[in-house]
Order: C-alpha cells, then structure tokens, then sequence
C-alpha cells in the first residue's frame, strides 16, 4: 500500500491480519507502518495511535462473531440453533484465531467502549437460551455453561488433548451439545409451571 493510498480502513485491516498473525497486543505501531510501506507518522493522520487501532480491530471481531452467531441461530428451534451457533463459534475462532484471541482478552483491555459492545457476542446465546422459557438466572448460568464448554473445547482441541484413543473430538462435541440440549430439557421439567 502506497502512501497516497493509505486509509483508516486499510490501517485497520492490516492491524487486523497482523492480529492473526501475530496476536492483539503483539506488533508496535511502527511494524504496522512497515506493513503498510509508511512511516509511523502517517499512520496519525487516519488514527489517534495504537488504541485506537486496537479497540477497532476488537470492534471489528465482535461484529464478526455477532453476525455469524445471528446467521447460525436464525429461524432454527433452539436445540438445532444452540448446536449451530457453537458450530459457527468454534469456526470462527479457528478461522480466526487472532481475532479470537482478541475477544477472549477484551475483558482485562482498558477500554470502555470494548466493555460495552462485548455483549453482542454473549446476547445471541442469551436469545436463543431463552426460549426455553426457563428463569432468567439459570439462562444466565446455561449461557455460561455453554461458552465454558465451547472455550474449553476450543482450547483443549487447539492443544491436541483430545485426539486420543479411539473416539474423535468431533464426536465429544457432539455429544456435549446433546448433553447440553438434555439439561435444558430436565431443566424446563423441573421447573414450576406458571
């Protein structure tokens, strides 16, 4: 990218791919502006430094998440959502896992305005949990349950722990959505009817 090129935009998303590659708070704003064939300097004529270009790539990997998430769970019943979204979640983070890795930091990041939309990738959960009808704080503990089951997984698998003996990872994730799925269901029949 050629200086007279340079854009907000492009800025972000080079922070972006150096993200992947190296991870949130891995490069300097001067390898940045390497990537980018500038000087450092010029990079302040598009952002104000490197939090602000760190708090738009943690923006950035809400709204993708969101959207996958969204695309995952809409017009579905909530077992087949809830087994579509965690698909899409597992996707996204091996796809992605700098930007993964990014939203999986936000919460220790200074910024407030990350704070804030963190939500957007916990609310489509929160939905989908919801039909059940169940009260709100055992939706609350069920959405926990689930975004634990699939960071451990993703971790666990990432680390290879679960590739040996006979059975697949695949099928383990299986099996932990409908072990899921099972304890909204004796959950829902536990449950006072009103």
């Amino acid at each position: 990218m050629t200086k007279r090129c340079l854009s907000r935009a492009g800025i972000i998303q080079a922070a972006i791919t150096l993200t992947e590659q190296s991870g949130y708070e891995s490069y300097s704003l001067r390898e940045l502006a390497n990537v980018l064939h500038v000087q450092p300097s010029s990079l302040y004529n598009h952002v104000s430094g490197i939090e602000e270009i760190r708090i738009e790539v943690g923006m950035e990997a809400i709204k993708r998440l969101e959207a996958m998430l969204r695309a995952a769970a809409a017009d579905k019943p909530m077992n087949r959502a809830i087994a579509d979204m965690s698909r899409a979640y597992c996707i996204f983070a091996q796809e992605n896992p700098g930007l993964y890795q990014t939203l999986i930091a936000l919460k220790m990041d200074g910024s407030e305005q990350l704070r804030a939309e963190l939500p957007r990738i916990i609310t489509p959960f929160i939905e989908v949990i919801s039909q059940s009808h169940l009260p709100d704080e055992t939706v609350t503990h069920l959405h926990r349950m689930l975004r634990c089951l699939l960071h451990g997984y993703l971790t666990l698998s990432h680390s290879g722990f679960l590739s040996h003996g006979q059975i697949c990872a695949e099928e383990s994730f299986t099996f932990f959505l409908e072990a899921f799925s099972s304890i909204i269901q004796n959950r829902k029949e536990l449950s006072p009817i009103e």
